[in-house]
């Protein structure tokens, strides 16, 4: 008899998550939190000191029931810079084609698009991370005396159809403002 109670449960508590989250409806929100630095001088040696863009992150995507995301939210913290060369921050989509419909893509509350001429999609999410200090420039937050508070920066994006982004922080990059072509 119990037995048989707990099959009738399992049996209605299956046709309820059917009901409530039917397949391909967002199913699981996860959220990746980290640190990254960057050498500006890469692939050259530079100094090698990982402090010219230090950024946290934490990014939450939605996915279906068959691991495909609807939407990526990020917030972007920029730490410090080590660096007088103004540089921007980009998010790179490995996988995800340009030509992919975001039907919401808001950054700080502002409309946000893609950059043109690129075969995945890359969204420019800062032109120069020196704004977010006032445009305070050379070095931030490198030294003890050294010391001021960034603005964060939200990022959301949601897809028309879901993509495959595969694991976060994804392709983060810095590109110098003045050649975007010195990516790291």
């Amino acid at each position: 008899m119990f037995w048989n109670l707990r099959r009738r449960f399992r049996l209605w508590h299956a046709l309820l998550c059917l009901l409530i989250f039917p397949i391909g409806s967002k199913l699981e929100a996860a959220t990746v939190s980290g640190t990254l630095l960057f050498e500006d001088q890469w692939p050259h040696d530079g100094d090698l000191d990982f402090n010219d863009q230090v950024i946290s992150y934490s990014v939450t995507t939605t996915v279906d029931s068959t691991g495909l995301a609807s939407e990526l939210v990020a917030t972007y913290n920029v730490l410090a810079i080590g660096t007088s060369t103004p540089s921007g921050l980009y998010l790179h989509l490995p996988g995800v084609s340009s030509s992919s419909s975001v039907s919401k893509g808001l950054l700080n509350g502002a409309t946000v698009g893609s950059l043109p001429n690129e075969t995945d999609l890359v969204i420019p999410i800062l032109d120069d991370t020196h704004s977010l200090f006032n445009s305070q420039s050379g070095y931030i937050n490198t030294q003890s005396t050294l010391t001021a508070l960034g603005q964060p920066i939200e990022l959301d994006l949601r897809f028309t159809q879901p993509v495959s982004l595969g694991d976060a922080p994804f392709d983060l990059f810095i590109a110098r403002t003045s050649d975007y072509t010195h990516q790291v």
